[in-house]
């Protein structure tokens, strides 16, 4: 076992594993709440809608036509 196999089996232990585990034995509990924290926290306010913008003219949305392929110019 290289050294390289053991720092990957510490980090799966310390940042996955027992992590893992501990999340599972807080399962049914709220997470704490800490000290001096405020419990009723008032509610963002909502953020303003943007202005509508109006939208571009039927006649300026024409689609251009595709050049035939004959007419177009080869690169060299």
């Amino acid at each position: 076992m290289s050294l390289d196999d053991l720092l990957g089996l510490l980090f799966l232990l310390f940042f996955i594993v027992i992590p893992a585990l501990q999340g599972l034995s807080r399962r049914g509990q709220p997470p704490p709440i800490p000290p001096g924290f405020p419990e009723d926290l008032p509610l963002p306010e909502p953020l303003p809608r943007p202005s509508p913008r109006p939208g571009p003219s039927p006649r300026s949305r024409r689609p251009r036509p595709f050049p035939h392929p004959r007419n177009r110019r080869r690169r060299v």
